[in-house]
């Protein structure tokens, strides 16, 4: 997407970093994926405990609920993602400095491993049919 970015410019080396390797967008797909967990386990207590959730439920959880998705977002990709990304030849290349056999597999597990949303969307799913 950009050519030509000098690795000892700071301001290059964020837009690698957050845009080019596709750091924000992967916040937002992953908060995607926990707000829909959420929804789902909130629509499970709703419709199959209603009278535990009348007598439990409070207004912080919804607000826990909002910053949650964002903050694990956060915590799990924004570390991998900008450790393993850098300029090299003029060009930023994501995922370019991996620098041992452990930490591929700790990116591997990471970005394609731990997709446990569509297990629990359809497990809730399976006992709201029941």
């Amino acid at each position: 997407m950009f050519k030509n970015l000098d690795a000892s410019d700071p301001v290059a080396l964020v837009r690698c970093k957050l845009v080019s390797n596709g750091t924000l967008s992967a916040i937002a797909i992953f908060g995607n994926r926990v707000s829909l967990i959420i929804h789902t386990l909130y629509c499970y207590w709703k419709i199959v405990h209603p009278v535990h959730q009348r007598k439990y439920y409070r207004r912080w959880m919804v607000y826990v609920a909002v910053l949650l998705p964002w903050l694990l977002g956060i915590l799990v990709k924004v570390p991998l993602n900008i450790s393993t990304t850098g300029i090299l030849r003029g060009f930023c290349r994501a995922r370019a400095h991996i620098g041992s056999a452990e930490a591929f597999k700790v990116c591997w597990l990471f970005n394609y491993r731990l997709d446990v949303s569509r297990s629990v969307y359809f497990l809730c799913l399976y006992f709201i049919s029941k």
